[in-house]
């Protein structure tokens, strides 16, 4: 059975948290993990997350408390 992580970061920059949560998602295991990335707006990062087989839901919000309710609908449907 696999583990569902979800990872909800609301600025996804290339560099810093960004780019240390792509190395971390890409170096997990497939067989063991479900991945999905919820973030706000654009995420620079897209390409490459589907490229290896990690979803990638994208809330067009400026605010994370604004975008709360839709990111418990997309964790309640995963």
């Amino acid at each position: 059975m696999k583990i569902n992580l979800i990872i909800f970061l609301s600025r996804f920059g290339v560099g810093g948290a960004g780019n240390s949560i792509f190395r971390l998602c890409k170096g997990l295991p497939k067989k063991k993990f479900n991945i999905s990335i919820i973030c706000l707006k654009k995420c620079p990062f897209d390409k490459q997350f589907r490229k290896i087989g990690i979803k990638v839901y994208k809330i067009k919000s400026n605010k994370t408390f604004f975008a709360m309710s839709k990111v418990l609908h997309i964790t309640k449907s995963l």
